[in-house]
């Protein structure tokens, strides 16, 4: 009889595929939901999530900017800036490739019910749908 399974079902992780476009719309939601006054046990399951979702964001934000270089001018030595309208229709072509793309994403979701005294807008709780447990 293992000792550690009691601990192994401590944190209940779910791997669930996410187009990349929905961690990009959500980080402003995220942010404000972030600076929410909340529990501690449901503090540290959103501080779990939050931080394997800025992982990811800080993977689309590179991808981002390389395509910035790809597709803008060179500025001040190594920055790049999209001038024309063709290098913004391809840069937006090139992104929207990338944001349409799936990955496999574990966390904790979050009970909808332990969100109760949280307020939050009903379009930031859309966007931030994927997170919770019991939100049809």
């Amino acid at each position: 009889r293992s000792t550690l399974f009691p601990y192994t079902t401590l944190f209940r992780s779910y791997i669930m595929k996410i187009k990349i476009r929905e961690i990009y719309n959500c980080r402003n939601a995220l942010a404000k939901l972030a600076n929410a006054q909340m529990p501690i046990s449901l503090s540290y399951k959103f501080a779990r999530m939050l931080k394997s979702l800025n992982d990811e964001y800080a993977i689309i934000e590179d991808q981002r900017i390389e395509l910035v270089k790809k597709h803008g001018e060179e500025i001040n030595g190594n920055e790049h800036q999209i001038k024309t309208d063709e290098q913004k229709e391809n840069f937006i072509k090139d992104f929207d490739v990338l944001l349409d793309n799936e990955i496999d994403l574990e966390f904790e979701k979050i009970n909808i019910e332990e969100m109760e005294n949280i307020n939050i807008s009903p379009q930031e709780l859309s966007i931030l749908s994927f997170i919770f447990n019991g939100f049809e």
